[in-house]
C-alpha cells in the first residue's frame, strides 16, 4: 500500500444520486461532491455552491457516467461537459476573476 496524506479537515463531503435530467445543487461550503448512480445519466445539472471564497476548491467525482453535464450557478472556466465513471475534475476558485478554474 502506498502512502496517501490524511484528508484536509476543511473537506467538507457532499453525496448525490444524480438522475436524468436532474440537478444537483452543491451546498455552500462543500469541498467534495460524491455523485453515485446505478447507471448512465444521460444529462444532469451541476449548480456549483455560493459564497465561494478565494481558494477554496470542489472536486466532482463520479461513479457512473455522465454524458452530457451541465456546469451552472457560476463562472466556470474549463468546465468538464462530461464525466466517466470512476473519474474527477478538480475546481479552484478565484475571487479576483469571480470564477472556478479546472485544475485537474
Amino acid at each position: 500500500m502506498g502512502w496517501s496524506p490524511p484528508p484536509s479537515i476543511a473537506d467538507v463531503p457532499q453525496y448525490a444520486v444524480p438522475t436524468n435530467g436532474g440537478t444537483t445543487v452543491v451546498t455552500p461550503g462543500v469541498t467534495l461532491l460524491f455523485l453515485d448512480a446505478a447507471g448512465t445519466v444521460a444529462t444532469h445539472t451541476i449548480t456549483f455552491p455560493t459564497g465561494a471564497i478565494n481558494g477554496q476548491r470542489l472536486i466532482i467525482t463520479t461513479a457512473s457516467n455522465l454524458t452530457a453535464t451541465t456546469l451552472n450557478g457560476a463562472t466556470v472556466r474549463g468546465g468538464v461537459s462530461t464525466l466517466l465513471a470512476n473519474t474527477f475534475a478538480h475546481y479552484s476558485y478565484s475571487s479576483n476573476a469571480n470564477a472556478w478554474f479546472r485544475t485537474g
